[in-house]
């Protein structure tokens, strides 16, 4: 049974006093990942939301004008304010003894200013917030955690951010999950693949969300297309970790392009989680068999040109400066190999 209570877990390098003046530098925000944050955060603490208050705040930033000389403006800002009792701080650098902490709402500066970053909590959640020293705001990759998931544990708790590769399509022995070497993902026809998603839920509670299967088909032509699968799909995850995921299989019948695209259900505005595409063959293997330089000339780079299995591909150096020619790429042997790098003939990228 769920409790109503939650944790939050912060890390934060802040005085007990409440600060109402910040700097702020303006870009975009780059998620860290857990391990990271373990690292370069000062102060970790996990405790309950007791008091929830919206303040107006003086805030600074700085621009060049048209003159180019650094112009500083001041403004009031709206932004909320937690008031957390401690559980337990997990990383304590600056050796802090508070048993309550005020912990603001991140934001993040845009060329006119700045802005809340909407990641707030509700009194009685329990949270783990994440801080750096002479701040109290909380990093925006603090999150909830129920009563039933230990603190510590969630602190390496995988996490999967834009950048990652999320996904698995397996059909025999050919497997994509994005850091293959393939531009082109050639499967055959009349064999099911089976797909992997991978999600971050941003919740710790077992969130499921709705989401939309979509596989088009096109000719190689292009002449033809038609929707071949349109199907809800619900991406679970388990109570304590992040990611949800969700499976699947599909037949291709015929050759052409399969275009898949994963949705969020109901949210009309937003664009595809998830996009990719196959050529179905009827011969796959042969497809694979492709020279090198042919790849090359239907339009593959050189460094991006795939092998048959046990062979190795290189690229050739010019005569003069040793710069690699995308146009010159090979497939060889490992023995081949050793000794056209030992000769200077070429190396792998």
């Amino acid at each position: 049974m769920k409790m109503n209570c939650f944790v939050i877990f912060l890390i934060v390098a802040i005085s007990s006093s409440v600060v109402l003046s910040y700097d702020i530098a303006y870009g975009l925000y780059m998620p860290q990942y857990p391990d990271e944050l373990l690292e370069s955060s000062d102060i970790i603490i996990v405790g309950t939301v007791i008091e929830t208050k919206v303040r107006n705040e003086t805030m600074h930033y700085t621009f060049s004008n048209s003159t180019h000389l650094d112009v500083k403006q001041e403004y009031t800002m709206e932004r909320t304010v937690h008031k957390v009792l401690v559980e337990e701080y997990l990383k304590n650098t600056l050796n802090w003894n508070d048993t309550l902490v005020d912990a603001y709402e991140p934001v993040i500066g845009t060329p006119g200013g700045s802005s809340t970053m909407g990641k707030t909590f509700e009194n009685d959640d329990r949270v783990l917030l994440y801080f750096y020293k002479d701040t109290n705001e909380y990093l925006p990759e603090s999150f909830k955690v129920p009563q039933e998931c230990s603190a510590k544990d969630a602190l390496t708790e995988k996490r999967l951010w834009f950048v990652d590769y999320n996904y698995e399509i397996m059909q025999n022995d050919l497997k994509f999950n994005g850091t293959d070497p393939y531009p082109v993902r050639y499967v055959a026809i009349n064999d099911p693949i089976h797909f992997v998603y991978r999600y971050d839920a941003d919740s710790m509670t077992g969130k499921s969300i709705d989401a939309t299967l979509k596989i088009r088909w096109s000719s190689s032509d292009q002449l033809e297309s038609e929707t071949i699968l349109q199907q809800d799909i619900t991406l679970d995850s388990k109570m304590c970790e992040f990611i949800a995921h969700e499976e699947w299989e599909f037949n291709p019948t015929k050759e052409g392009d399969y275009r898949i695209t994963i949705s969020i259900k109901d949210d009309l505005n937003s664009q595809p989680i998830f996009s990719t595409s196959l050529d179905a063959k009827l011969d796959v293997d042969a497809a694979y068999s492709i020279p090198p330089l042919k790849q090359y000339h239907v339009g593959i780079k050189g460094h991006e040109a795939w092998c048959k299995e046990g062979l190795f591909l290189i690229l050739k150096n010019d005569d003069t400066s040793n710069i690699v020619y995308d146009n010159h790429p090979a497939c060889v042997t490992k023995n081949t190999l050793e000794k056209l790098i030992e000769r200077n003939w070429g190396f792998v990228r």
